[in-house]
């Protein structure tokens, strides 16, 4: 909830901002992510809808971060290594263990400190579940898979 948040503020933020510099910053892309200007507008132009905040969770992820993923995962990947790709118009995940790929190291850390600093799970102390979801948690993966 907090990376929407800012995300939000980042979108109102931009549309009070103009001139060159602005602008030949705000339109930078590349081949593998659009532009912050671009994500801006489309975002702006998405909450025109008044979408839920479930709606606009998934419109983000289905926009800039799945296709994104993929499209550097078919560039540069010699056999099947997908944790998961679309069927049938689903996501389906596959578990390939932790061999060859092992899973995203370097982004679970951060991750796990920020969502424990967030409230959204805590550590059990049971050797068979070491973490669970909060109550907090819970109502996140609620609103935001629902």
């Amino acid at each position: 909830m907090s990376g929407l948040v800012v995300l939000l503020e980042l979108a109102r933020r931009m549309g009070g901002h103009s001139g060159p510099g602005w602008e030949q910053a705000a339109a930078v892309g590349s081949g593998w992510q659009p532009s912050v200007g671009s994500v801006a507008d489309g975002l702006r132009a998405h909450l025109e809808g008044n979408p839920a905040i479930a709606d606009t969770l998934w419109w983000l992820v289905s926009r800039f971060i799945v296709p994104v993923h993929e499209r550097i995962a078919y560039s540069k990947l010699p056999e099947f290594t997908f944790r998961f790709r679309w069927e049938d118009g689903l996501l389906r995940f596959y578990d390939l263990g932790v061999g060859r790929f092992p899973l995203a190291g370097i982004r679970w850390d951060p991750l796990a400190s920020l969502t424990l600093d967030l409230g959204l799970w805590d550590e059990t102390h049971q050797p068979d579940w070491p973490a669970a979801l909060t109550e907090r948690g819970a109502a996140f993966a609620d609103e935001a898979l629902t």
